[in-house]
């Protein structure tokens, strides 16, 4: 099991037969934009509502994980948090690592989010409508 420490850049591979060693270039993890508290608030209330929403369209996620998350109060933890949680593909989830900057990452975190809700309301209107369809038949059936 892996455990990320710190946020940082890969910047070259060196040289060594037994194991790899890398470079790196470390990320300050204020990197904020210069953000005042209101806005960072804002985003962290945004974020908890629309994973609300998610929650309600994909109740798989559970109340646990929207109950942990929304006793969160750091902006940049909830993101880790919440990226780390969502079942997305992983090129999704690199998207918000590959994102150095919190607005950057509120962006491209929210716009995830709202994608997966649009497509989990869309499947679950298409099964609603198989059943209905399969219910029907069954009783012209009967």
């Amino acid at each position: 099991m892996v455990e990320g420490k710190e946020r940082a850049e890969l910047s070259a591979f060196l040289e060594n037969p037994d194991y790899l060693l890398a470079e790196i270039i470390r990320f300050d993890e204020e990197v904020d934009d210069g953000l005042p508290e209101e806005a960072k608030e804002a985003m962290l209330r945004s974020i908890q509502e629309t994973f609300g929403k998610y929650v309600v369209v994909n109740p798989k996620m559970g109340k646990e994980l929207q109950r942990q998350l929304s006793e969160i109060t750091d902006l940049e933890k909830l993101m880790n948090q919440l990226a780390n949680s969502l079942p997305v593909h992983f090129e999704e989830k690199q998207k918000i690592l590959d994102a150095v900057s919190m607005t950057e990452r509120y962006e491209v975190l929210m716009a995830l989010l709202l994608k997966e809700i649009e497509i989990i309301a869309i499947k679950n209107d298409f099964q609603a409508k198989v059943k209905a369809h399969v219910d029907k038949n069954q009783k012209e059936y009967l």
